[in-house]
């Protein structure tokens, strides 16, 4: 057994802990990525002048931002590992927006979601404040959803709380910036885009993407419940479909419980997973010549869902793996997408409560057993350390650690110990005076139409959610309301949420659920609450203020870049090839300065060109799954390698790689390019 004090050293060390060959292109290779939104974030626009004329169900709007951050020296958040640190690009993240508004109502909500691991606090408050400084109260905490698509392949260090910066060196000043600014530049690209359309709903189910991890636990659930369902995980797809006024659809957004977790802890590449990849591959598709289509593969209730149909991530057929999870999303989305004639009806409605969940009363109705409970501290158990099933942390801890019984009953905490049962507290992370995770969490609730947004700020089991959404729409019936989906890491992040019957398991999740076995009932308690304002149409309470908190981020810019005697920034180190086959890989190697002088936002560190008619045309950016772009240190010099796999549908003919970059010296920063030499690819 494992001293306890050894395991809370271990909780600080490992901080969030929250889980855990180039795959083809469905489309053709991607352009250039578009220019930068017009205007910069912090200019003044107006609403659009129509919105009071229109005619049409709905106004909408649709934007994009790139939100990738710094590419080297960055500690991945996700997996908590200290050792998971980023060296390059596989994808670039994206935030996606989706603005509705309502003209009978003059009421609006933006929804995005965005390739990050989570949204933390800080985020969405800075947000908010960012579009208030520009249009006063039009967006504010209420009618602004953040989600997020919970990548583990990503640059970490956003949130203003200790226990998840812990991997990440601290709070990194620069990716917060990055983050913040693309998810204000994806609405405002919205915002300006507001055009009469409609919004057209589909749901179905996808059934061979996922599977639950943590089923052990799921079976402690009561009999006659399982009794209900087919599955073990939710298998439903819910998307919406948007319209111009002329019937072209402009974007989609779906929901889908799976966690984008194919590309395992090993991996140091920025990368949006199967959720980035899907949404990808449905842009290329949709777009037309000149015409942007944006589409997010949002999160939906994935505490328990695992897409590792193949067992752990092996760190060899990773990226396969998760290629073949999103193409498996894309073509059920892409159904979808054909089958959405549902027109939703232009009502428009949102409610908003901040709660603070420690020391809150939970009703009898609301518990197992009847008996009225109240919630501990936020604090996570031994099992958490274990590491889910499909993403180990500790090799020497199982799951299933119960305080009592195979942990021993010794506790310096017995108050909070008492509250969280058979939780044995390794941390308590939400101490009074300076909490390490929240401890005032937002709860959303927005209805289109005949459908509902449950947003929440955890990672959320299957069950949990089928009870949450079922308590949801009884009180929503009489608006009509059929139809409801749970937003997982929605504004705010802390932990999980397991029922009741999984929690006294304690496997990952229920030792991961911050605030004890009744966390469940608590958000029942809480969303029928909130519901029921909707209903009648009063404002929901809304609670007790969250804390701002502000942190210093450690000086992260490189100094100035160095070179061999002799070189160049952007001399080839290594050459391309003369010659490759379709679906055989081609590398360049380049002298290179830090990629994080600049970040190449809305822009590339890496082009694939053809020779067509005599002038080079971009077929390849650092988007593309097809492009790898990995930086190295040799010698005390730094060196861009890049790659590229030509697949079908890239045509025979004349290619040459590109490296986009910047290099620092004492008088400031300066770009460079580099050019491989020219090579065949041949059938």
């Amino acid at each position: 057994m494992v001293p306890a004090i050894a395991l809370i050293i271990s909780a600080l060390a490992l901080g969030i802990a929250v889980c855990a060959g180039f795959p083809p292109v469905p489309a053709e290779s991607s352009p250039v990525p578009p220019a930068r939104v017009p205007g910069s974030p912090t200019s003044k626009i107006a609403p659009p002048k129509s919105e009071e004329q229109a005619t049409t169900p709905f106004l909408v709007g649709v934007g994009k931002h790139d939100v990738t951050g710094p590419a080297l020296d960055c500690t991945f958040m996700g997996y908590a590992r200290p050792t998971q640190r980023g060296d390059g690009i596989h994808m670039r993240l994206w935030a996606r927006a989706f603005l509705i508004f309502s003209p009978s109502q003059s009421t609006r909500v933006v929804i995005v979601s965005a390739d990050l691991e989570m949204i933390s606090q800080a985020v969405k408050q800075a947000v908010v404040a960012r579009l208030q400084e520009q249009f006063g109260a039009l967006y504010d905490h209420r009618n602004v959803l953040l989600t997020a698509t919970h990548t583990h392949s990503g640059p970490g260090g956003y949130s203003h709380y200790f226990l998840y910066n812990a991997v990440s060196g601290g709070f990194d000043q620069e990716n917060f910036k990055v983050v913040v600014d693309g998810i204000v530049a994806a609405i405002l690209q919205a915002h300006r885009t507001l055009q009469p359309g409609t919004i057209k709903i589909a749901e179905g189910e996808l059934i061979d993407a996922s599977l639950n991890r943590s089923r052990e636990a799921y079976l402690q659930n009561s009999p006659v419940e399982l009794a209900r369902y087919g599955h073990d995980v939710d298998p439903t797809m819910t998307l919406l479909r948007f319209e111009d006024a002329s019937g072209r659809a402009i974007g989609m957004l779906n929901w889908f419980a799976v966690h984008p977790t194919n590309v395992g802890n090993a991996n140091t590449l920025i990368s949006g997973d199967n959720k980035g990849y899907a949404s990808y591959a449905f842009e290329r598709l949709a777009s037309k010549e000149g015409i942007p289509f944006v589409a997010a593969f949002a999160q939906a209730s994935l505490g328990d869902v695992s897409p590792n149909l193949w067992g752990t991530p092996d760190g060899i057929h990773d990226y396969e793996r998760m290629a073949i999870i999103a193409k498996r999303q894309l073509g059920r989305a892409l159904e979808l997408q054909q089958a959405a004639k549902t027109e939703l009806t232009p009502e428009l409605d949102y409610r908003h409560s901040y709660l603070k969940f420690a020391g809150l009363e939970v009703e009898g109705q609301w518990i197992h057993g009847g008996k009225p409970q109240v919630l501990g501290r936020a604090a996570i158990g031994a099992s958490k350390l274990a590491g889910a099933e499909d993403a180990r942390s500790l090799p020497f801890l199982q799951e299933g650690l119960v305080y009592g019984e195979n942990w021993p009953a010794l506790t310096l905490m017995p108050r909070e110990q008492a509250r969280h049962f058979e939780k044995p507290i390794v941390l308590v992370t939400g101490t009074a005076k300076h909490p390490l995770t929240p401890d005032v969490l937002p709860l959303q609730l927005i209805t289109i139409g005949e459908f509902a947004i449950i947003a929440a700020p955890f990672e959320i089991t299957t069950m949990v959610g089928r009870r949450l959404r079922k308590t949801v729409l009884e009180v929503l019936a009489p608006k009509g309301i059929k139809r409801a989906v749970i937003a997982g890491l929605s504004n705010a992040y802390s932990g999980y949420v397991a029922t009741r019957e999984e929690y006294a398991a304690q496997h990952y999740e229920g030792a991961s659920t911050h605030f004890g076995p009744f966390t469940s009932g608590a958000l029942q308690q809480e969303y029928h609450q909130i519901a029921t304002a909707l209903v009648a149409g009063t404002p929901a309470a809304p609670g007790p203020t969250p804390r701002v908190l502000h942190r210093r981020s450690p000086a992260r810019q490189p100094g100035p870049d160095a070179l061999p005697p002799g070189s160049v920034f952007g001399e080839v180190v290594t050459d391309a090839t003369a010659t490759i086959r379709i679906g055989s890989a081609v590398g360049a190697s380049f002298w290179s300065g830090h990629p994080r002088h600049h970040l190449q936002t809305m822009a590339t560190y890496l082009s694939v060109q053809r020779l067509v008619s005599g002038r080079w045309q971009t077929v390849a950016t650092d988007d593309d799954p097809t492009t790898r772009i990995r930086w190295r240190r040799a010698g005390g010099f730094m060196v861009a390698e890049v790659e590229w796999q030509g697949q079908d549908p890239s045509p025979p003919g004349v290619y040459r790689l590109l490296h986009h970059g910047h290099f620092k010296d004492a008088t400031g920063i300066h770009p460079y390019l580099g050019i491989s030499q020219s090579f065949d690819l041949i059938q």
